[in-house]
């Protein structure tokens, strides 16, 4: 037999009145006989909490009217909360109620949800273009073709459009994604549930978002606290995969050779004359000699924001690979074809904005480096259950 959500059985009543819906329910939420358990998610311990009763009452009667997408009406006086059992009404303070995922619209079928990706974008582009036109100065941000393509993929790879639109706006103050109507997005909605195969490993919280992204092939940028575990999850994505992993420092010293290669004096190991790196490999090589970007592979180009610029204008050139799909590369002249396993993935302490009061040595990368990593941006916060697993198992 189907479990009723609530979804599911307020359109059972579709044939009622709002009032009588309601006052039908309206038992079940007092009583708390799932489905009509409005919750919200704990912000300390991380799980679902019910809400106060008085406050489901509320939820149930907003989410009559969005379900069944009905006009405004005053909502009918219902017993007080003295009439409910004190038990059932969990401590809170009101600052920590929050709009749970219950009483949202029910996601729409992909097809829906890229159009109305798509239709969203065309009018973020219309608010930038604006806002521009109202104060007479330059747009403050720009949507190209890599938003549409990289959202649609993430749509595909089972990623909210609400989700996606997020991404690709969240650098803007929250008060400017607020006039764009712009949806803050809590990513935990959006995990996949990740099983270690021992049982044991744990995963950063926001692990199953990653992976999503990962599957899509959208470029990873991993921004958080230091000390947050962006490396870390970025080794595990790999693990998940089962694909291999490197990285490489991106920092002020780094050369782009770390990148490409370089050339040498000719030795027993390099007899070409040309010492590869772990991301190109050699040009033609046997397949075990190819590097991450041509046998696939997960590779983080690592504290992005404080990277000296000529590695970041090697690494979009190299991200890009043309649309023929490969990179010419410079240092040997061998073409270098990307794997469809591909994964490029970053990390940093900002969004790349340049240096604030925690970060001072960070730096403001280039729009070119930005829009490349926009659809694939987390903020990775401090995980307390990660951190102590990773402590105690050493």
């Amino acid at each position: 037999m189907a479990r009723h959500t609530k979804i599911s059985l307020i359109k059972s009543l579709s044939h009622l009145s709002r009032g009588e819906i309601y006052r039908q329910l309206l038992p079940m939420v007092d009583s708390q006989t799932p489905p009509m358990i409005f919750s919200r998610n704990d912000r300390y311990t991380h799980k679902r909490v019910a809400l106060p009763i008085s406050v489901q009452r509320v939820r149930l009667w907003q989410a009559i009217g969005r379900i069944l997408n009905l006009p405004d009406e005053d909502m009918p006086d219902v017993p007080s909360d003295s009439e409910i059992p004190e038990e059932v009404i969990p401590e809170e303070t009101p600052e920590e109620v929050e709009t749970p995922e219950e009483v949202k619209p029910p996601a729409t079928p992909a097809p829906d949800q890229e159009r109305y990706f798509v239709e969203r974008v065309h009018q973020l582009r219309d608010f930038i273009a604006e806002k521009a036109r109202v104060t007479n100065e330059e747009p403050f941000d720009s949507l190209a073709n890599r938003v549409y393509k990289l959202g649609i993929q993430g749509i595909r790879a089972d990623i909210s459009a609400d989700a996606m639109l997020y991404a690709a706006t969240v650098h803007w103050k929250p008060e400017l994604r607020a006039e764009a109507n712009v949806r803050t997005v809590d990513l935990r909605d959006e995990c996949e549930q990740l099983e270690s195969d021992d049982g044991l490993t744990r995963f950063h919280r926001l692990a199953g978002y990653v992976l999503k992204l990962a599957n899509a092939r959208i470029p990873i940028m991993l921004v958080g606290e230091s000390g947050t575990g962006k490396s870390h999850l970025c080794g595990q994505v790999a693990g998940i995969l089962g694909m291999e992993y490197a990285f490489c420092p991106m920092t002020a010293g780094a050369q782009p050779s770390w990148l490409l290669g370089s050339i040498c004096m000719p030795t027993d190991k390099f007899p070409q004359g040309f010492r590869p790196r772990l991301l190109l490999g050699e040009d033609n090589g046997t397949p075990e000699k190819l590097g991450i970007f041509s046998r696939g592979g997960v590779f983080c180009f690592e504290e992005i924001d404080a990277s000296e610029p000529n590695m970041l204008l090697v690494m979009n050139q190299i991200l890009d690979a043309g649309d023929e799909g490969y990179f010419t590369n410079p240092a040997d002249g061998g073409i270098y074809h990307r794997s469809d396993d591909f994964i490029p993935m970053c990390n940093g302490n900002t969004w790349g904005t340049g240096a604030n009061r925690k970060y001072k040595g960070r730096e403001g990368l280039d729009f070119a480096t930005l829009d490349r990593f926009r659809m694939g941006r987390v903020w990775l916060d401090f995980d307390p259950q990660l951190a102590a697993a990773i402590a105690l198992a050493q």
